[in-house]
């Protein structure tokens, strides 16, 4: 497991990666610790270095969450959590669905889903996003990769192209 890291929040008003959790957490969101992520005993470590604040961590996936919502009585897939922060003016916004088991190409609409919601929630306030999209499995990773091979530069945050990466179960991810 790797060392933990202690990142600043800057508690200013005008921070977008501040705002984005804030408006996530008040619309269904929940705080987790970023640090590590675990789903039916799936992990991913993350870590950062000291010029990284502002770390957050969400599960996006709770049922009650509005941005699920896409009309009465029925709602979205949604990646299991959001993970980000903020380096000098870039932000990091990561999308991350977690897998016990193998992982197939169709789940990739759960990672689609989460960039969309990261998108529609984060604020022009400055920041340059430079979001991720991060599907992680508990065994067969290549074969995931060898399937998605053709769409893995096929994910948007609004207009922009955003790569797949796939990672193993226990894997580090830097923020």
């Amino acid at each position: 497991m790797p060392q933990a890291t202690r990142l600043l929040s800057c508690a200013d008003s005008l921070c977008a990666v501040c705002n984005l959790q804030a408006d996530l957490l008040a619309d269904g969101a929940e705080s987790v610790d970023w640090r590590h992520l675990s789903e039916n005993n799936c992990e991913l470590f993350v870590v950062a270095d000291a010029v990284n604040r502002c770390a957050f961590g969400l599960k996006l996936d709770p049922d009650n969450a509005n941005y699920r919502r896409i009309k009465k009585g029925e709602q979205t897939r949604m990646c299991d959590f959001a993970v980000g922060g903020v380096a000098a003016a870039v932000a990091r916004l990561i999308a991350i669905e977690l897998k016990e088991g193998a992982g197939y190409a169709d789940q990739i609409e759960q990672l689609v889903q989460g960039l969309r919601v990261l998108h529609r929630y984060f604020p022009d306030q400055g920041f340059s996003p430079r979001p991720e999209a991060v599907f992680v499995v508990g065994r067969e990773a290549d074969k995931l990769a060898f399937s998605l091979r053709d769409q893995l530069e096929s994910l948007r945050f609004g207009e922009v192209h955003v790569r797949l990466r796939i990672l193993s179960s226990g894997d580090v991810l830097e923020l």
